[in-house]
């Protein structure tokens, strides 16, 4: 790393059997001189870039990627606030998993390690429970609309336009890490939700290697309950899955991965008549949508119909060290027009001033207790 280019020496007395005499010295760095960002300045949006650190990559790379040179690496760790490498940089996927699975063991890595919140809104968009408290696993709310003794009147809903025809629906589907499944195509957007008339045919187009893709009838982290019928390629990590859902029962059913909690969505197979022909993604009565509450996070549009209702998520300790990883993932980098500002004060600030240790502006040596007189 070109960091230690740039501290100072220390002459040290020597602690060598092989020393010549007490006067003897050795050359060393001095680990004892540091520098480290202002912190007014981890703030400014005109000094720092936002930077999201993809999946195994070194600070070398984005050293390199940002400034051309891998030795400044230790710019973007210095500049990102990083005093440990070791325990602030965030592990690739696959150094993550081994490391969970060491720590846990391959059970307990999938065994729950806490309840979270899942942020809920009303129907008008408006905030009622936010996401990511810690809770109970049989945390309840009320459920809002139960509690009306009578409900609002709706407005008169507009004609409906005779049902569509059911189409072919194609999904592209990427991973984002370990933390959604980003779709292009009939659906867009991380993890959405995915709403198609029975009778459709549905087409994944999959490159998520290390991802599992299921289609099932829950929405559990696992390979169970999968979709057998009229399905081929169920659980691929690459390649199509593709699902004719004819004749099939119409209800909601579930995409996940085998292995991540966060990485799952809902799939509303409806009867034609619910749909509208201009929009396949949206009811056309409220009265199908008065006694809901929509859950934003993890993905998936929650039903509720009981008088309370419990919008937690079982987030498990693979799923803690993921969340802890990807937060590391968040940083800071040095504007590229600094770096040689930076390297001037950070070169100014390693050089010594005169004082009774002082040899010259790169090197002190320190005071020898061992030196013997004649």
């Amino acid at each position: 790393m070109g960091y230690f280019r740039e501290l100072p020496d220390l002459e040290y007395p020597s602690f060598l059997p092989d020393k010549k005499s007490s006067h003897d010295y050795l050359e060393v760095k001095n680990f004892f001189r540091r520098v480290k960002l202002r912190e007014d300045l981890k703030n400014n949006f005109v000094l720092l870039k936002k930077y999201q650190i993809p999946d195994d990559v070194r600070p070398d790379l984005v050293a390199e990627e940002f400034y051309g040179k891998p030795e400044y690496d230790w710019v973007v760790i210095l500049s990102a606030g990083i005093v440990s490498i070791k325990d602030e940089w965030p592990l690739s996927d696959k150094d993550l998993f081994t490391f969970t699975e060491k720590k846990y063991g391959t059970t307990g890595m999938y065994q729950v390690h806490h309840y979270e919140t899942i942020e809920v809104r009303d129907l008008n968009g408006r905030l009622i429970l936010p996401k990511g408290k810690v809770v109970d696993a049989n945390f309840r709310i009320p459920n809002l609309y139960q509690s009306y003794t009578t409900a609002p009147p709706a407005p008169t809903p507009p004609p409906v336009p005779p049902p569509p025809v059911p189409i072919p629906y194609t999904y592209n589907v990427v991973n984002s890490g370990s933390g959604a499944y980003v779709f292009t195509g009939s659906a867009t957007g991380n993890n959405p939700v995915i709403t198609a008339p029975v009778g459709s045919t549905l087409t994944f187009n999959l490159n998520a290697s290390g991802h599992p893709f299921w289609v099932k009838t829950t929405n559990t982290t696992d390979a169970n309950d999968a979709i057998t019928a009229n399905i081929t390629g169920n659980g691929s990590q690459t390649g199509q899955i593709i699902w004719n859902t004819t004749g099939l029962t119409p209800r909601t059913y579930y995409y996940v991965c085998q292995f991540h909690t966060t990485m799952k969505g809902v799939i509303d197979i409806l009867p034609l008549s619910t749909l509208s022909s201009s929009d396949t993604n949206s009811y056309v009565t409220q009265s199908a949508q008065f006694s809901q509450y929509i859950g934003i996070t993890p993905v998936e549009t929650i039903r509720y119909t009981t008088d309370l209702i419990n919008p937690v998520v079982a987030i498990t300790n693979y799923d803690y060290e993921t969340i802890k990883n990807n937060n590391k993932r968040s940083i800071g980098i040095l504007n590229p027009i600094y770096v040689q500002q930076f390297l001037n004060d950070m070169r100014s600030i390693m050089s010594y001033d005169i004082n009774s240790q002082y040899v010259d502006d790169k090197l002190i040596r320190t005071k020898n207790t061992r030196m013997i007189g004649p």
